[in-house]
């Protein structure tokens, strides 16, 4: 019998002991006879049997696994978050299940009764628009949850997030100081939560600048479609500055822009955000506001295993720096 097909069922029935009794001979905690040991230790060399984090977890009433749960239509941008979250918990030697939702609240709750009946540790919740409810009620179960996006507080919580508000207002006043006006935000079918907090920090740039910000540009969410949309749109307007709330809209502007004959960066400006493969593989090589994402998931990560472990956490509430990488899309 090949080893990848043991497990710790086989070995307790060929020593004729419980599951309980081979988890505490394989964890060497709790107290077991020397004679029983040796039979389940023989029974384990016997089979060539590998203890695995599942059969590990049985002393300690743990399943060493983590679910991450994350909103179903994003996928590019959070590829770099959950691999921080791999990594993290990976290097505590816990796993990840990976569940995906559009968080509507039927949706949630077919999530967390999954989640509950799965012997899961933890939750990781990749989403700025989950409800105060939906984390209530892991709450509910004891499962300690760790958010990324959104600032949480209470027993066995922790979050991780960015202030997109600030870094849209840096870079939005630091043209406004330039003369520079004519500012459009490109806005396309994207996480709701974190388009009003830039929104919030590009009104109060102009607002102390006693202007009105009028710039807000809904666009297609497929690039060819909000390639259209701005072309016609920078044919038909003196634009200044195009800040995309990710960097694929930015992109598109600047395809746009290019075949228009417009120089980039000397006729209009383009920022794009999360610096994702995208923002590195236009050409101009495309100036964007850097978020650090691998980071989001990794403190998640490292988080939500403290909670678990009932460790102390150094900041349940960790707020992370943006900042804008300037290529040639800029000046």
């Amino acid at each position: 019998m090949s080893n990848n097909k043991i497990t710790i069922y086989d070995v307790a029935k060929k020593a004729d002991v419980s599951l309980a009794t081979v988890s505490r001979v394989i964890n060497n905690k709790g107290v077991v006879k020397e004679a029983t040991r040796l039979v389940v230790q023989k029974a384990i060399d016997d089979l060539n049997y590998v203890p695995n984090a599942i059969a590990q977890g049985l002393a300690t009433k743990k399943s060493t696994n983590i679910a991450l749960i994350v909103p179903e239509a994003s996928f590019s941008y959070i590829s770099k978050i959950i691999n921080g979250v791999v990594d993290g918990l990976y290097n505590k030697n816990y796993n990840m299940i990976l569940y995906t939702t559009n968080f509507g609240e039927y949706e949630m709750d077919d999530i967390i009764k999954r989640v509950v009946s799965t012997r899961i540790d933890g939750v990781i919740i990749l989403s700025s628009e989950l409800t105060t409810t939906a984390i209530d009620l892991f709450s509910k179960y004891n499962i300690p949850v760790s958010i990324v996006g959104t600032k949480v507080s209470g027993p066995k919580r922790a979050s991780v997030y960015v202030d997109y508000e600030k870094i849209c207002y840096d870079v939005v006043s630091k043209y406004l100081n330039e003369g520079k006006e004519e500012i459009y935000f490109i806005d396309g079918d994207y996480n709701r939560f974190i388009v009003n907090e830039m929104l919030m920090g590009i009104k109060k740039a102009y607002k102390e600048k006693d202007k009105y910000f009028k710039g807000h540009l809904n666009v297609s969410n497929s690039f060819d479609g909000s390639y259209q949309q701005l072309k016609e749109h920078m044919s038909t307007n003196k634009v200044d500055l195009y800040l995309g709330a990710r960097d694929s809209l930015a992109v598109a502007a600047l395809n746009a822009a290019l075949d228009l004959g417009k120089k980039i960066p000397e006729d209009l400006e383009i920022i794009g955000f999360n610096n994702t493969k995208y923002a590195r593989m236009s050409r101009p090589p495309m100036s964007t506001i850097d978020v650090p994402l691998y980071d989001l998931g990794y403190i998640a990560a490292t988080n939500v295993v403290a909670l678990v472990d009932e460790q102390e956490i150094e900041n349940d509430k960790a707020e992370l720096e943006c900042q804008l990488i300037e290529r040639e899309t800029t000046n």
